[in-house]
């Protein structure tokens, strides 16, 4: 119909033609609706005439449509509409309904959307047609949200080293998982307590991790999430930084056996690792040496006579290693040498008699563990000088030294129980002294390391014998005094021995590698003294503890030592024994002879006149 709306402009019509044409147009209109209404007036008075009308009449407007989402369905049902012959459901993605991912004609009022993604959000609009389709007024777009589905932890978590500073986790993804959070820990027995980073992918690069003076055990785990659903923790995986290259890799020294490395510590290390080959390109390996973190060092002593070695440093951290750059070239000394048997032996003092195994029940099997080894050199530990007894008893060192044989000869380098007994008919002594060790509250006695200077009667060789015996217990107070201890043993060889001779230091050292950051060991080793039960080319026992506590231990805390033999890098080492007190079946006795067991070295003395 058309309508007559005033005009704001200026019409160019004649005005009296425009009223004639207005007034002809109304009256067409008035006899069409005239005839219109009589046309279904008559038609509504039959009844197929007002089933026609319901036909083609409007369908009303859909109300109360309810949904149920599922995982990847949408469900919906609305109450039926009038003049409704059919039902359109559409679901888009978005509220305007332009991205439509299903689209469903019924003729009830409910339908279905199947094929959606789980956790999404979703808009629902639904419409009603009459019997000639024509649509009513559709609803309002609604949304709605799929559910998330459960997810399970990912499988196959690996830790890849990028750098001191970064390593990359990968993980096969998890089905259904929209993200993952990664927790990273150093704490084997809480990995889930820790930095989290959360990722979309199945990796995750982690950088600005700490360049520590130790290398550290990095623990990953991932869970997966899928909206507010978070699976189980994953399988935990161990990673590692790459730890920095060693450097100033150096040949230190030579024995007729091996040679000594040398190296600068590495960051982010746990360990070294120094291969030796018969090429520079190491394309025949030979052997390989894993060095305690501790040492920047490493004596070897199983080279062949007059054959060319190379060496080179590894420095690892877990499952991540990195080379030094420098290669050593090394060949075994041609220097003249003497066979050499030493021990280190703490052998309980008397004056723990009324605590319980007394020196005369124990004094024979002590000479026999001694005997056995053919000695040259023993130092001695506890070993009293004082005379406990009746009138005429001799001192705990002296009847030792008479059960000895060949008989030993005591040296006059003694302190309280500190001694060094020697073949003398082998060697001669030189000089000796006493290096007098700080006193700590509370300790047993006072501490001192004595020193002999002995020379070989048949090759002239001269050589210097050190026994200590230091401070015992744990904590920082007595970590402390043994450093303080071997400093002070470091600083008088310094004097005592200007000239470099051989030196072998024997000793109740009470100190292992884990027990402080820096150890008696470490320091000695700095100097130029080298532990023999590290460097021999061969070792029987080695696996056992030198402390026994006379409980016939089989070595649960198996390779923990207290007492040592160190020889300085121009010695060489052939064998390391931790003599174990057995019955005549091999067993260990149910009460060993001492709470300490002997450890022997055989070694070769350069002959140095």
């Amino acid at each position: 119909m058309t309508k007559d709306f005033p005009s704001t402009k200026t019409s160019l019509r004649d005005p009296h033609m425009e009223q004639r044409r207005r007034r002809w147009l109304r009256r067409v209109l008035l006899f069409v609706a005239i005839t219109v209404a009589g046309t279904v007036g008559t038609i509504l008075a039959y009844p197929w005439g007002k089933a026609a009308y319901a036909a083609v009449a409007t369908a009303s407007h859909t109300t109360d449509v309810h949904t149920t989402a599922s995982y990847e369905t949408l469900d919906a049902e609305w109450a039926a509409a009038e003049n409704a012959a059919s039902y359109s459901f559409l679901v888009a993605t978005d509220s305007a309904m332009s991205d439509v991912v299903w689209s469903e004609v019924n003729t009830e009022p409910h339908a279905r959307a199947e094929g959606l993604s789980n956790g999404n959000e979703y808009w629902y609009q639904v419409n009603s047609f009459n019997a000639l389709g024509f649509a009513g007024e559709a609803t309002t777009p609604q949304s709605v949200t799929t559910q998330f589905r459960p997810v399970d932890p990912p499988v196959g978590l690996k830790v890849t080293p990028l750098s001191p500073t970064s390593v990359r986790v990968t993980w096969k993804p998890a089905t259904w998982a929209t993200g993952y959070t990664v927790t990273q820990s150093t704490d084997k027995a809480e990995p889930m307590r820790g930095v989290e980073h959360e990722a979309t992918l199945s990796a995750v690069t982690i950088e600005d991790l700490p360049v520590e003076k130790y290398g550290r055990d990095y623990f990953f785990s991932v869970q997966s999430k899928n909206g507010e659903n978070l699976s189980p923790p994953s399988a935990t995986a161990v990673g590692n930084t790459f730890p920095t290259k060693p450097a100033a890799v150096t040949l230190s020294g030579r024995s007729s056996l091996g040679v000594t490395v040398a190296w600068q510590p590495s960051m982010n290390a746990q360990e070294y690792v120094v291969e030796r080959a018969s090429d520079e390109f190491f394309i025949h390996p030979e052997n390989e040496y894993r060095v305690p973190l501790a040492y920047t060092r490493l004596t070897v002593n199983d080279l062949s006579p007059g054959a060319i070695s190379y060496f080179r440093v590894r420095a690892v951290n877990g499952d991540a290693s990195v080379l030094g750059d420098a290669v050593v070239t090394a060949q075994a000394s041609d220097a003249a040498t003497i066979p050499l048997q030493v021990a280190s032996y703490n052998v309980r003092s008397t004056r723990y008699d009324p605590e319980g195994q007394p020196w005369k029940s124990r004094r024979s099997r002590v000479a026999e563990l001694i005997n056995a080894a053919k000695l040259d050199v023993i130092g001695l530990q506890e070993a009293s000088a004082v005379v406990r007894g009746p009138a005429g008893a001799r001192s705990q060192v002296d009847d030792l030294a008479s059960l000895t044989k060949p008989r030993l000869t005591k040296s006059k380098a003694a302190h309280l129980g500190t001694s060094i007994l020697y073949d003398a008919k082998k060697f001669e002594p030189v000089r000796h002294g006493v290096i007098n060790l700080a006193y700590v509250p509370g300790d047993t006695s006072t501490r001192a390391a004595v020193w002999q200077e002995m020379r070989d009667k048949k090759s002239k060789a001269r050589f210097l014998v050190v026994n200590a015996h230091l401070s015992n217990g744990p904590g920082a107070d007595r970590n402390k005094a043994r450093f303080n201890q071997s400093q002070a043993i470091i600083e008088a060889l310094k004097k005592i021995n200007p000239g470099g001779m051989p030196v072998v230091l024997t000793g109740d050292l009470n100190t292992f590698d884990s027990r402080a950051e820096k150890t008696p060991l470490n320091m000695f080793s700095e100097m130029g003294l080298a532990r023999t039960d590290l460097s021999a080319a061969r070792t029987t026992n080695n696996e056992f503890n030198s402390l026994s506590r006379f409980g016939g231990s089989d070595g649960s805390e198996r390779g923990t030592k207290l007492d040592y033999i160190l020889a300085s890098e121009d010695i060489g080492v052939e064998q390391f024994t931790v003599v174990l007190d057995t019955t005549a079946s091999g067993k260990l006795r149910a009460n060993e002879a001492s709470d300490h067991r002997p450890v022997v070295a055989h070694l070769r003395m350069p002959v140095v006149k």
